[in-house]
């Protein structure tokens, strides 16, 4: 990881009961890190390496759609992206700059919010070790608590870090690369722009931490049907890590397609809910027993990640659920047995039902598979009789 630009600022606020009057929140201002500061970096590392793992799972979106006369977080961060001179004077400013706006606006936020509770506010600006040097990078901006109440020193992280790195209270991270990609697009709409942020914001905490994402203007892209598709894919992948696992590859994808399904036909919204959690659960029901030690609740973690990005919790949509299920057939000797999405009336589909016709027509054959039909035609060495 190549450390561009970091700041911790903090915010001072306590909880305060209903009815008692409350302090406004105030703001501790920090200055600019030493990027090549081995602690400090050592810090940013941390807290982005525990970014998507358990407890920690984020979800995927963009910055919410604003009149573009109006000045929002995306808008200062375009002003910071004109600077992109590595250690330049220039650059550094608008990152300073950058981070005071949105702790003015965090502050705006959070005051009169009697829940809501104050902390230190890391941002930083890296160049994640799989991209190239001169890389755009990400921007991480993230709240994090102190422990055992014990403050960081000038708000200067040290080698003996007394903030509480397990849990990442509320997070947001912008993959900048991603995102002038979506400014430079000629089709915005497409898929591949959408999902150029991901942000943590617990639903369970949504009262108190809600104030975070609206500050930064953070909303959930994410299809309901994008995200059961990528939670599927997720699994076909998840099986094939290991060679215990890679028999079950096909059966994992059908349980859990069905399972979605399932969840989806409940009358209740709130029952159609999947979250990470379930998913974790029931995949681990799917392993071997000799893979639990290994890959037991690891499901969450892996499709929380790029490239699935699986949120936090979605709606699980029925048509997609259903189109990674197999259909069954097996009549009058007849037994098929193959994914539904090959089943189509279009002359074009894998597997075309030509019903005027009262035909099946399997088109693409699998060079596999057309070597065992083929087989069944060569000819057949008979035993010679004395």
């Amino acid at each position: 990881m190549i450390l561009r630009h970091a700041i911790i600022h903090e915010i001072i606020k306590d909880k305060v009961e209903k009815g008692v009057p409350q302090k406004a929140p105030v703001i501790d201002w920090g200055e600019l890190l030493d990027v090549k500061s081995e602690s400090i970096i050592n810090f940013i590392d941390s807290i982005r390496k525990i970014y998507g793992t358990k407890d920690n799972n984020s979800s995927s979106g963009t910055f919410e759609k604003t009149d573009k006369a109006e000045r929002v977080f995306s808008t200062e961060l375009d002003d910071y992206l004109e600077f992109d001179a590595v250690d330049d004077d220039e650059e550094k400013a608008a990152f300073k700059q950058l981070s005071h706006q949105t702790m003015i606006r965090l502050k705006d936020k959070i005051d009169g919010n009697n829940f809501a509770t104050g902390g230190y506010i890391v941002f930083g600006h890296y160049v994640p070790e799989n991209r190239d040097f001169d890389s755009t990078g990400m921007l991480l901006i993230t709240m994090v608590k102190n422990k055992n109440g014990i403050r960081l020193v000038n708000l200067v992280p040290t080698a003996t870090q007394t903030v509480d790195l397990s849990k990442l209270h509320q997070a947001v991270r912008v993959d900048i690369e991603k995102y002038v990609n979506w400014i430079d697009s000629n089709d915005p709409d497409e898929e591949q722009f959408q999902a150029y942020l991901t942000f943590i914001s617990p639903k369970a905490s949504e009262k108190t931490t809600g104030y975070f994402i609206k500050a930064i203007g953070c909303s959930n892209a994410y299809s309901n049907r994008v995200a059961t598709n990528s939670v599927i894919r997720a699994v076909k992948d998840f099986f094939k890590q290991d060679d215990r696992m890679k028999a079950l590859n096909r059966e994992a994808k059908e349980i859990i397609a069905t399972k979605l399904y399932e969840l989806s036909q409940n009358k209740d919204e709130d029952k159609k809910i999947c979250t990470l959690d379930t998913l974790d659960h029931w995949v681990n029901s799917i392993l071997p027993d000799e893979c639990l030690p290994d890959f037991e609740n690891k499901f969450s973690e892996f499709a929380n990640k790029e490239p699935y990005n699986v949120p936090a919790s979605f709606v699980s949509n029925a048509s997609a659920a259903k189109e990674s299920m197999k259909l069954k057939i097996d009549a009058k000797g007849w037994k098929m047995d193959f994914d539904k999405k090959l089943l189509g009336l279009d002359e074009n589909a894998t597997i075309y039902f030509d019903e005027k016709n009262g035909r099946i027509v399997i088109n693409h054959v699998p060079e596999n598979v057309s070597k065992v039909i083929l087989g069944e035609f060569e000819p057949k060495n008979e035993d010679k009789v004395d």
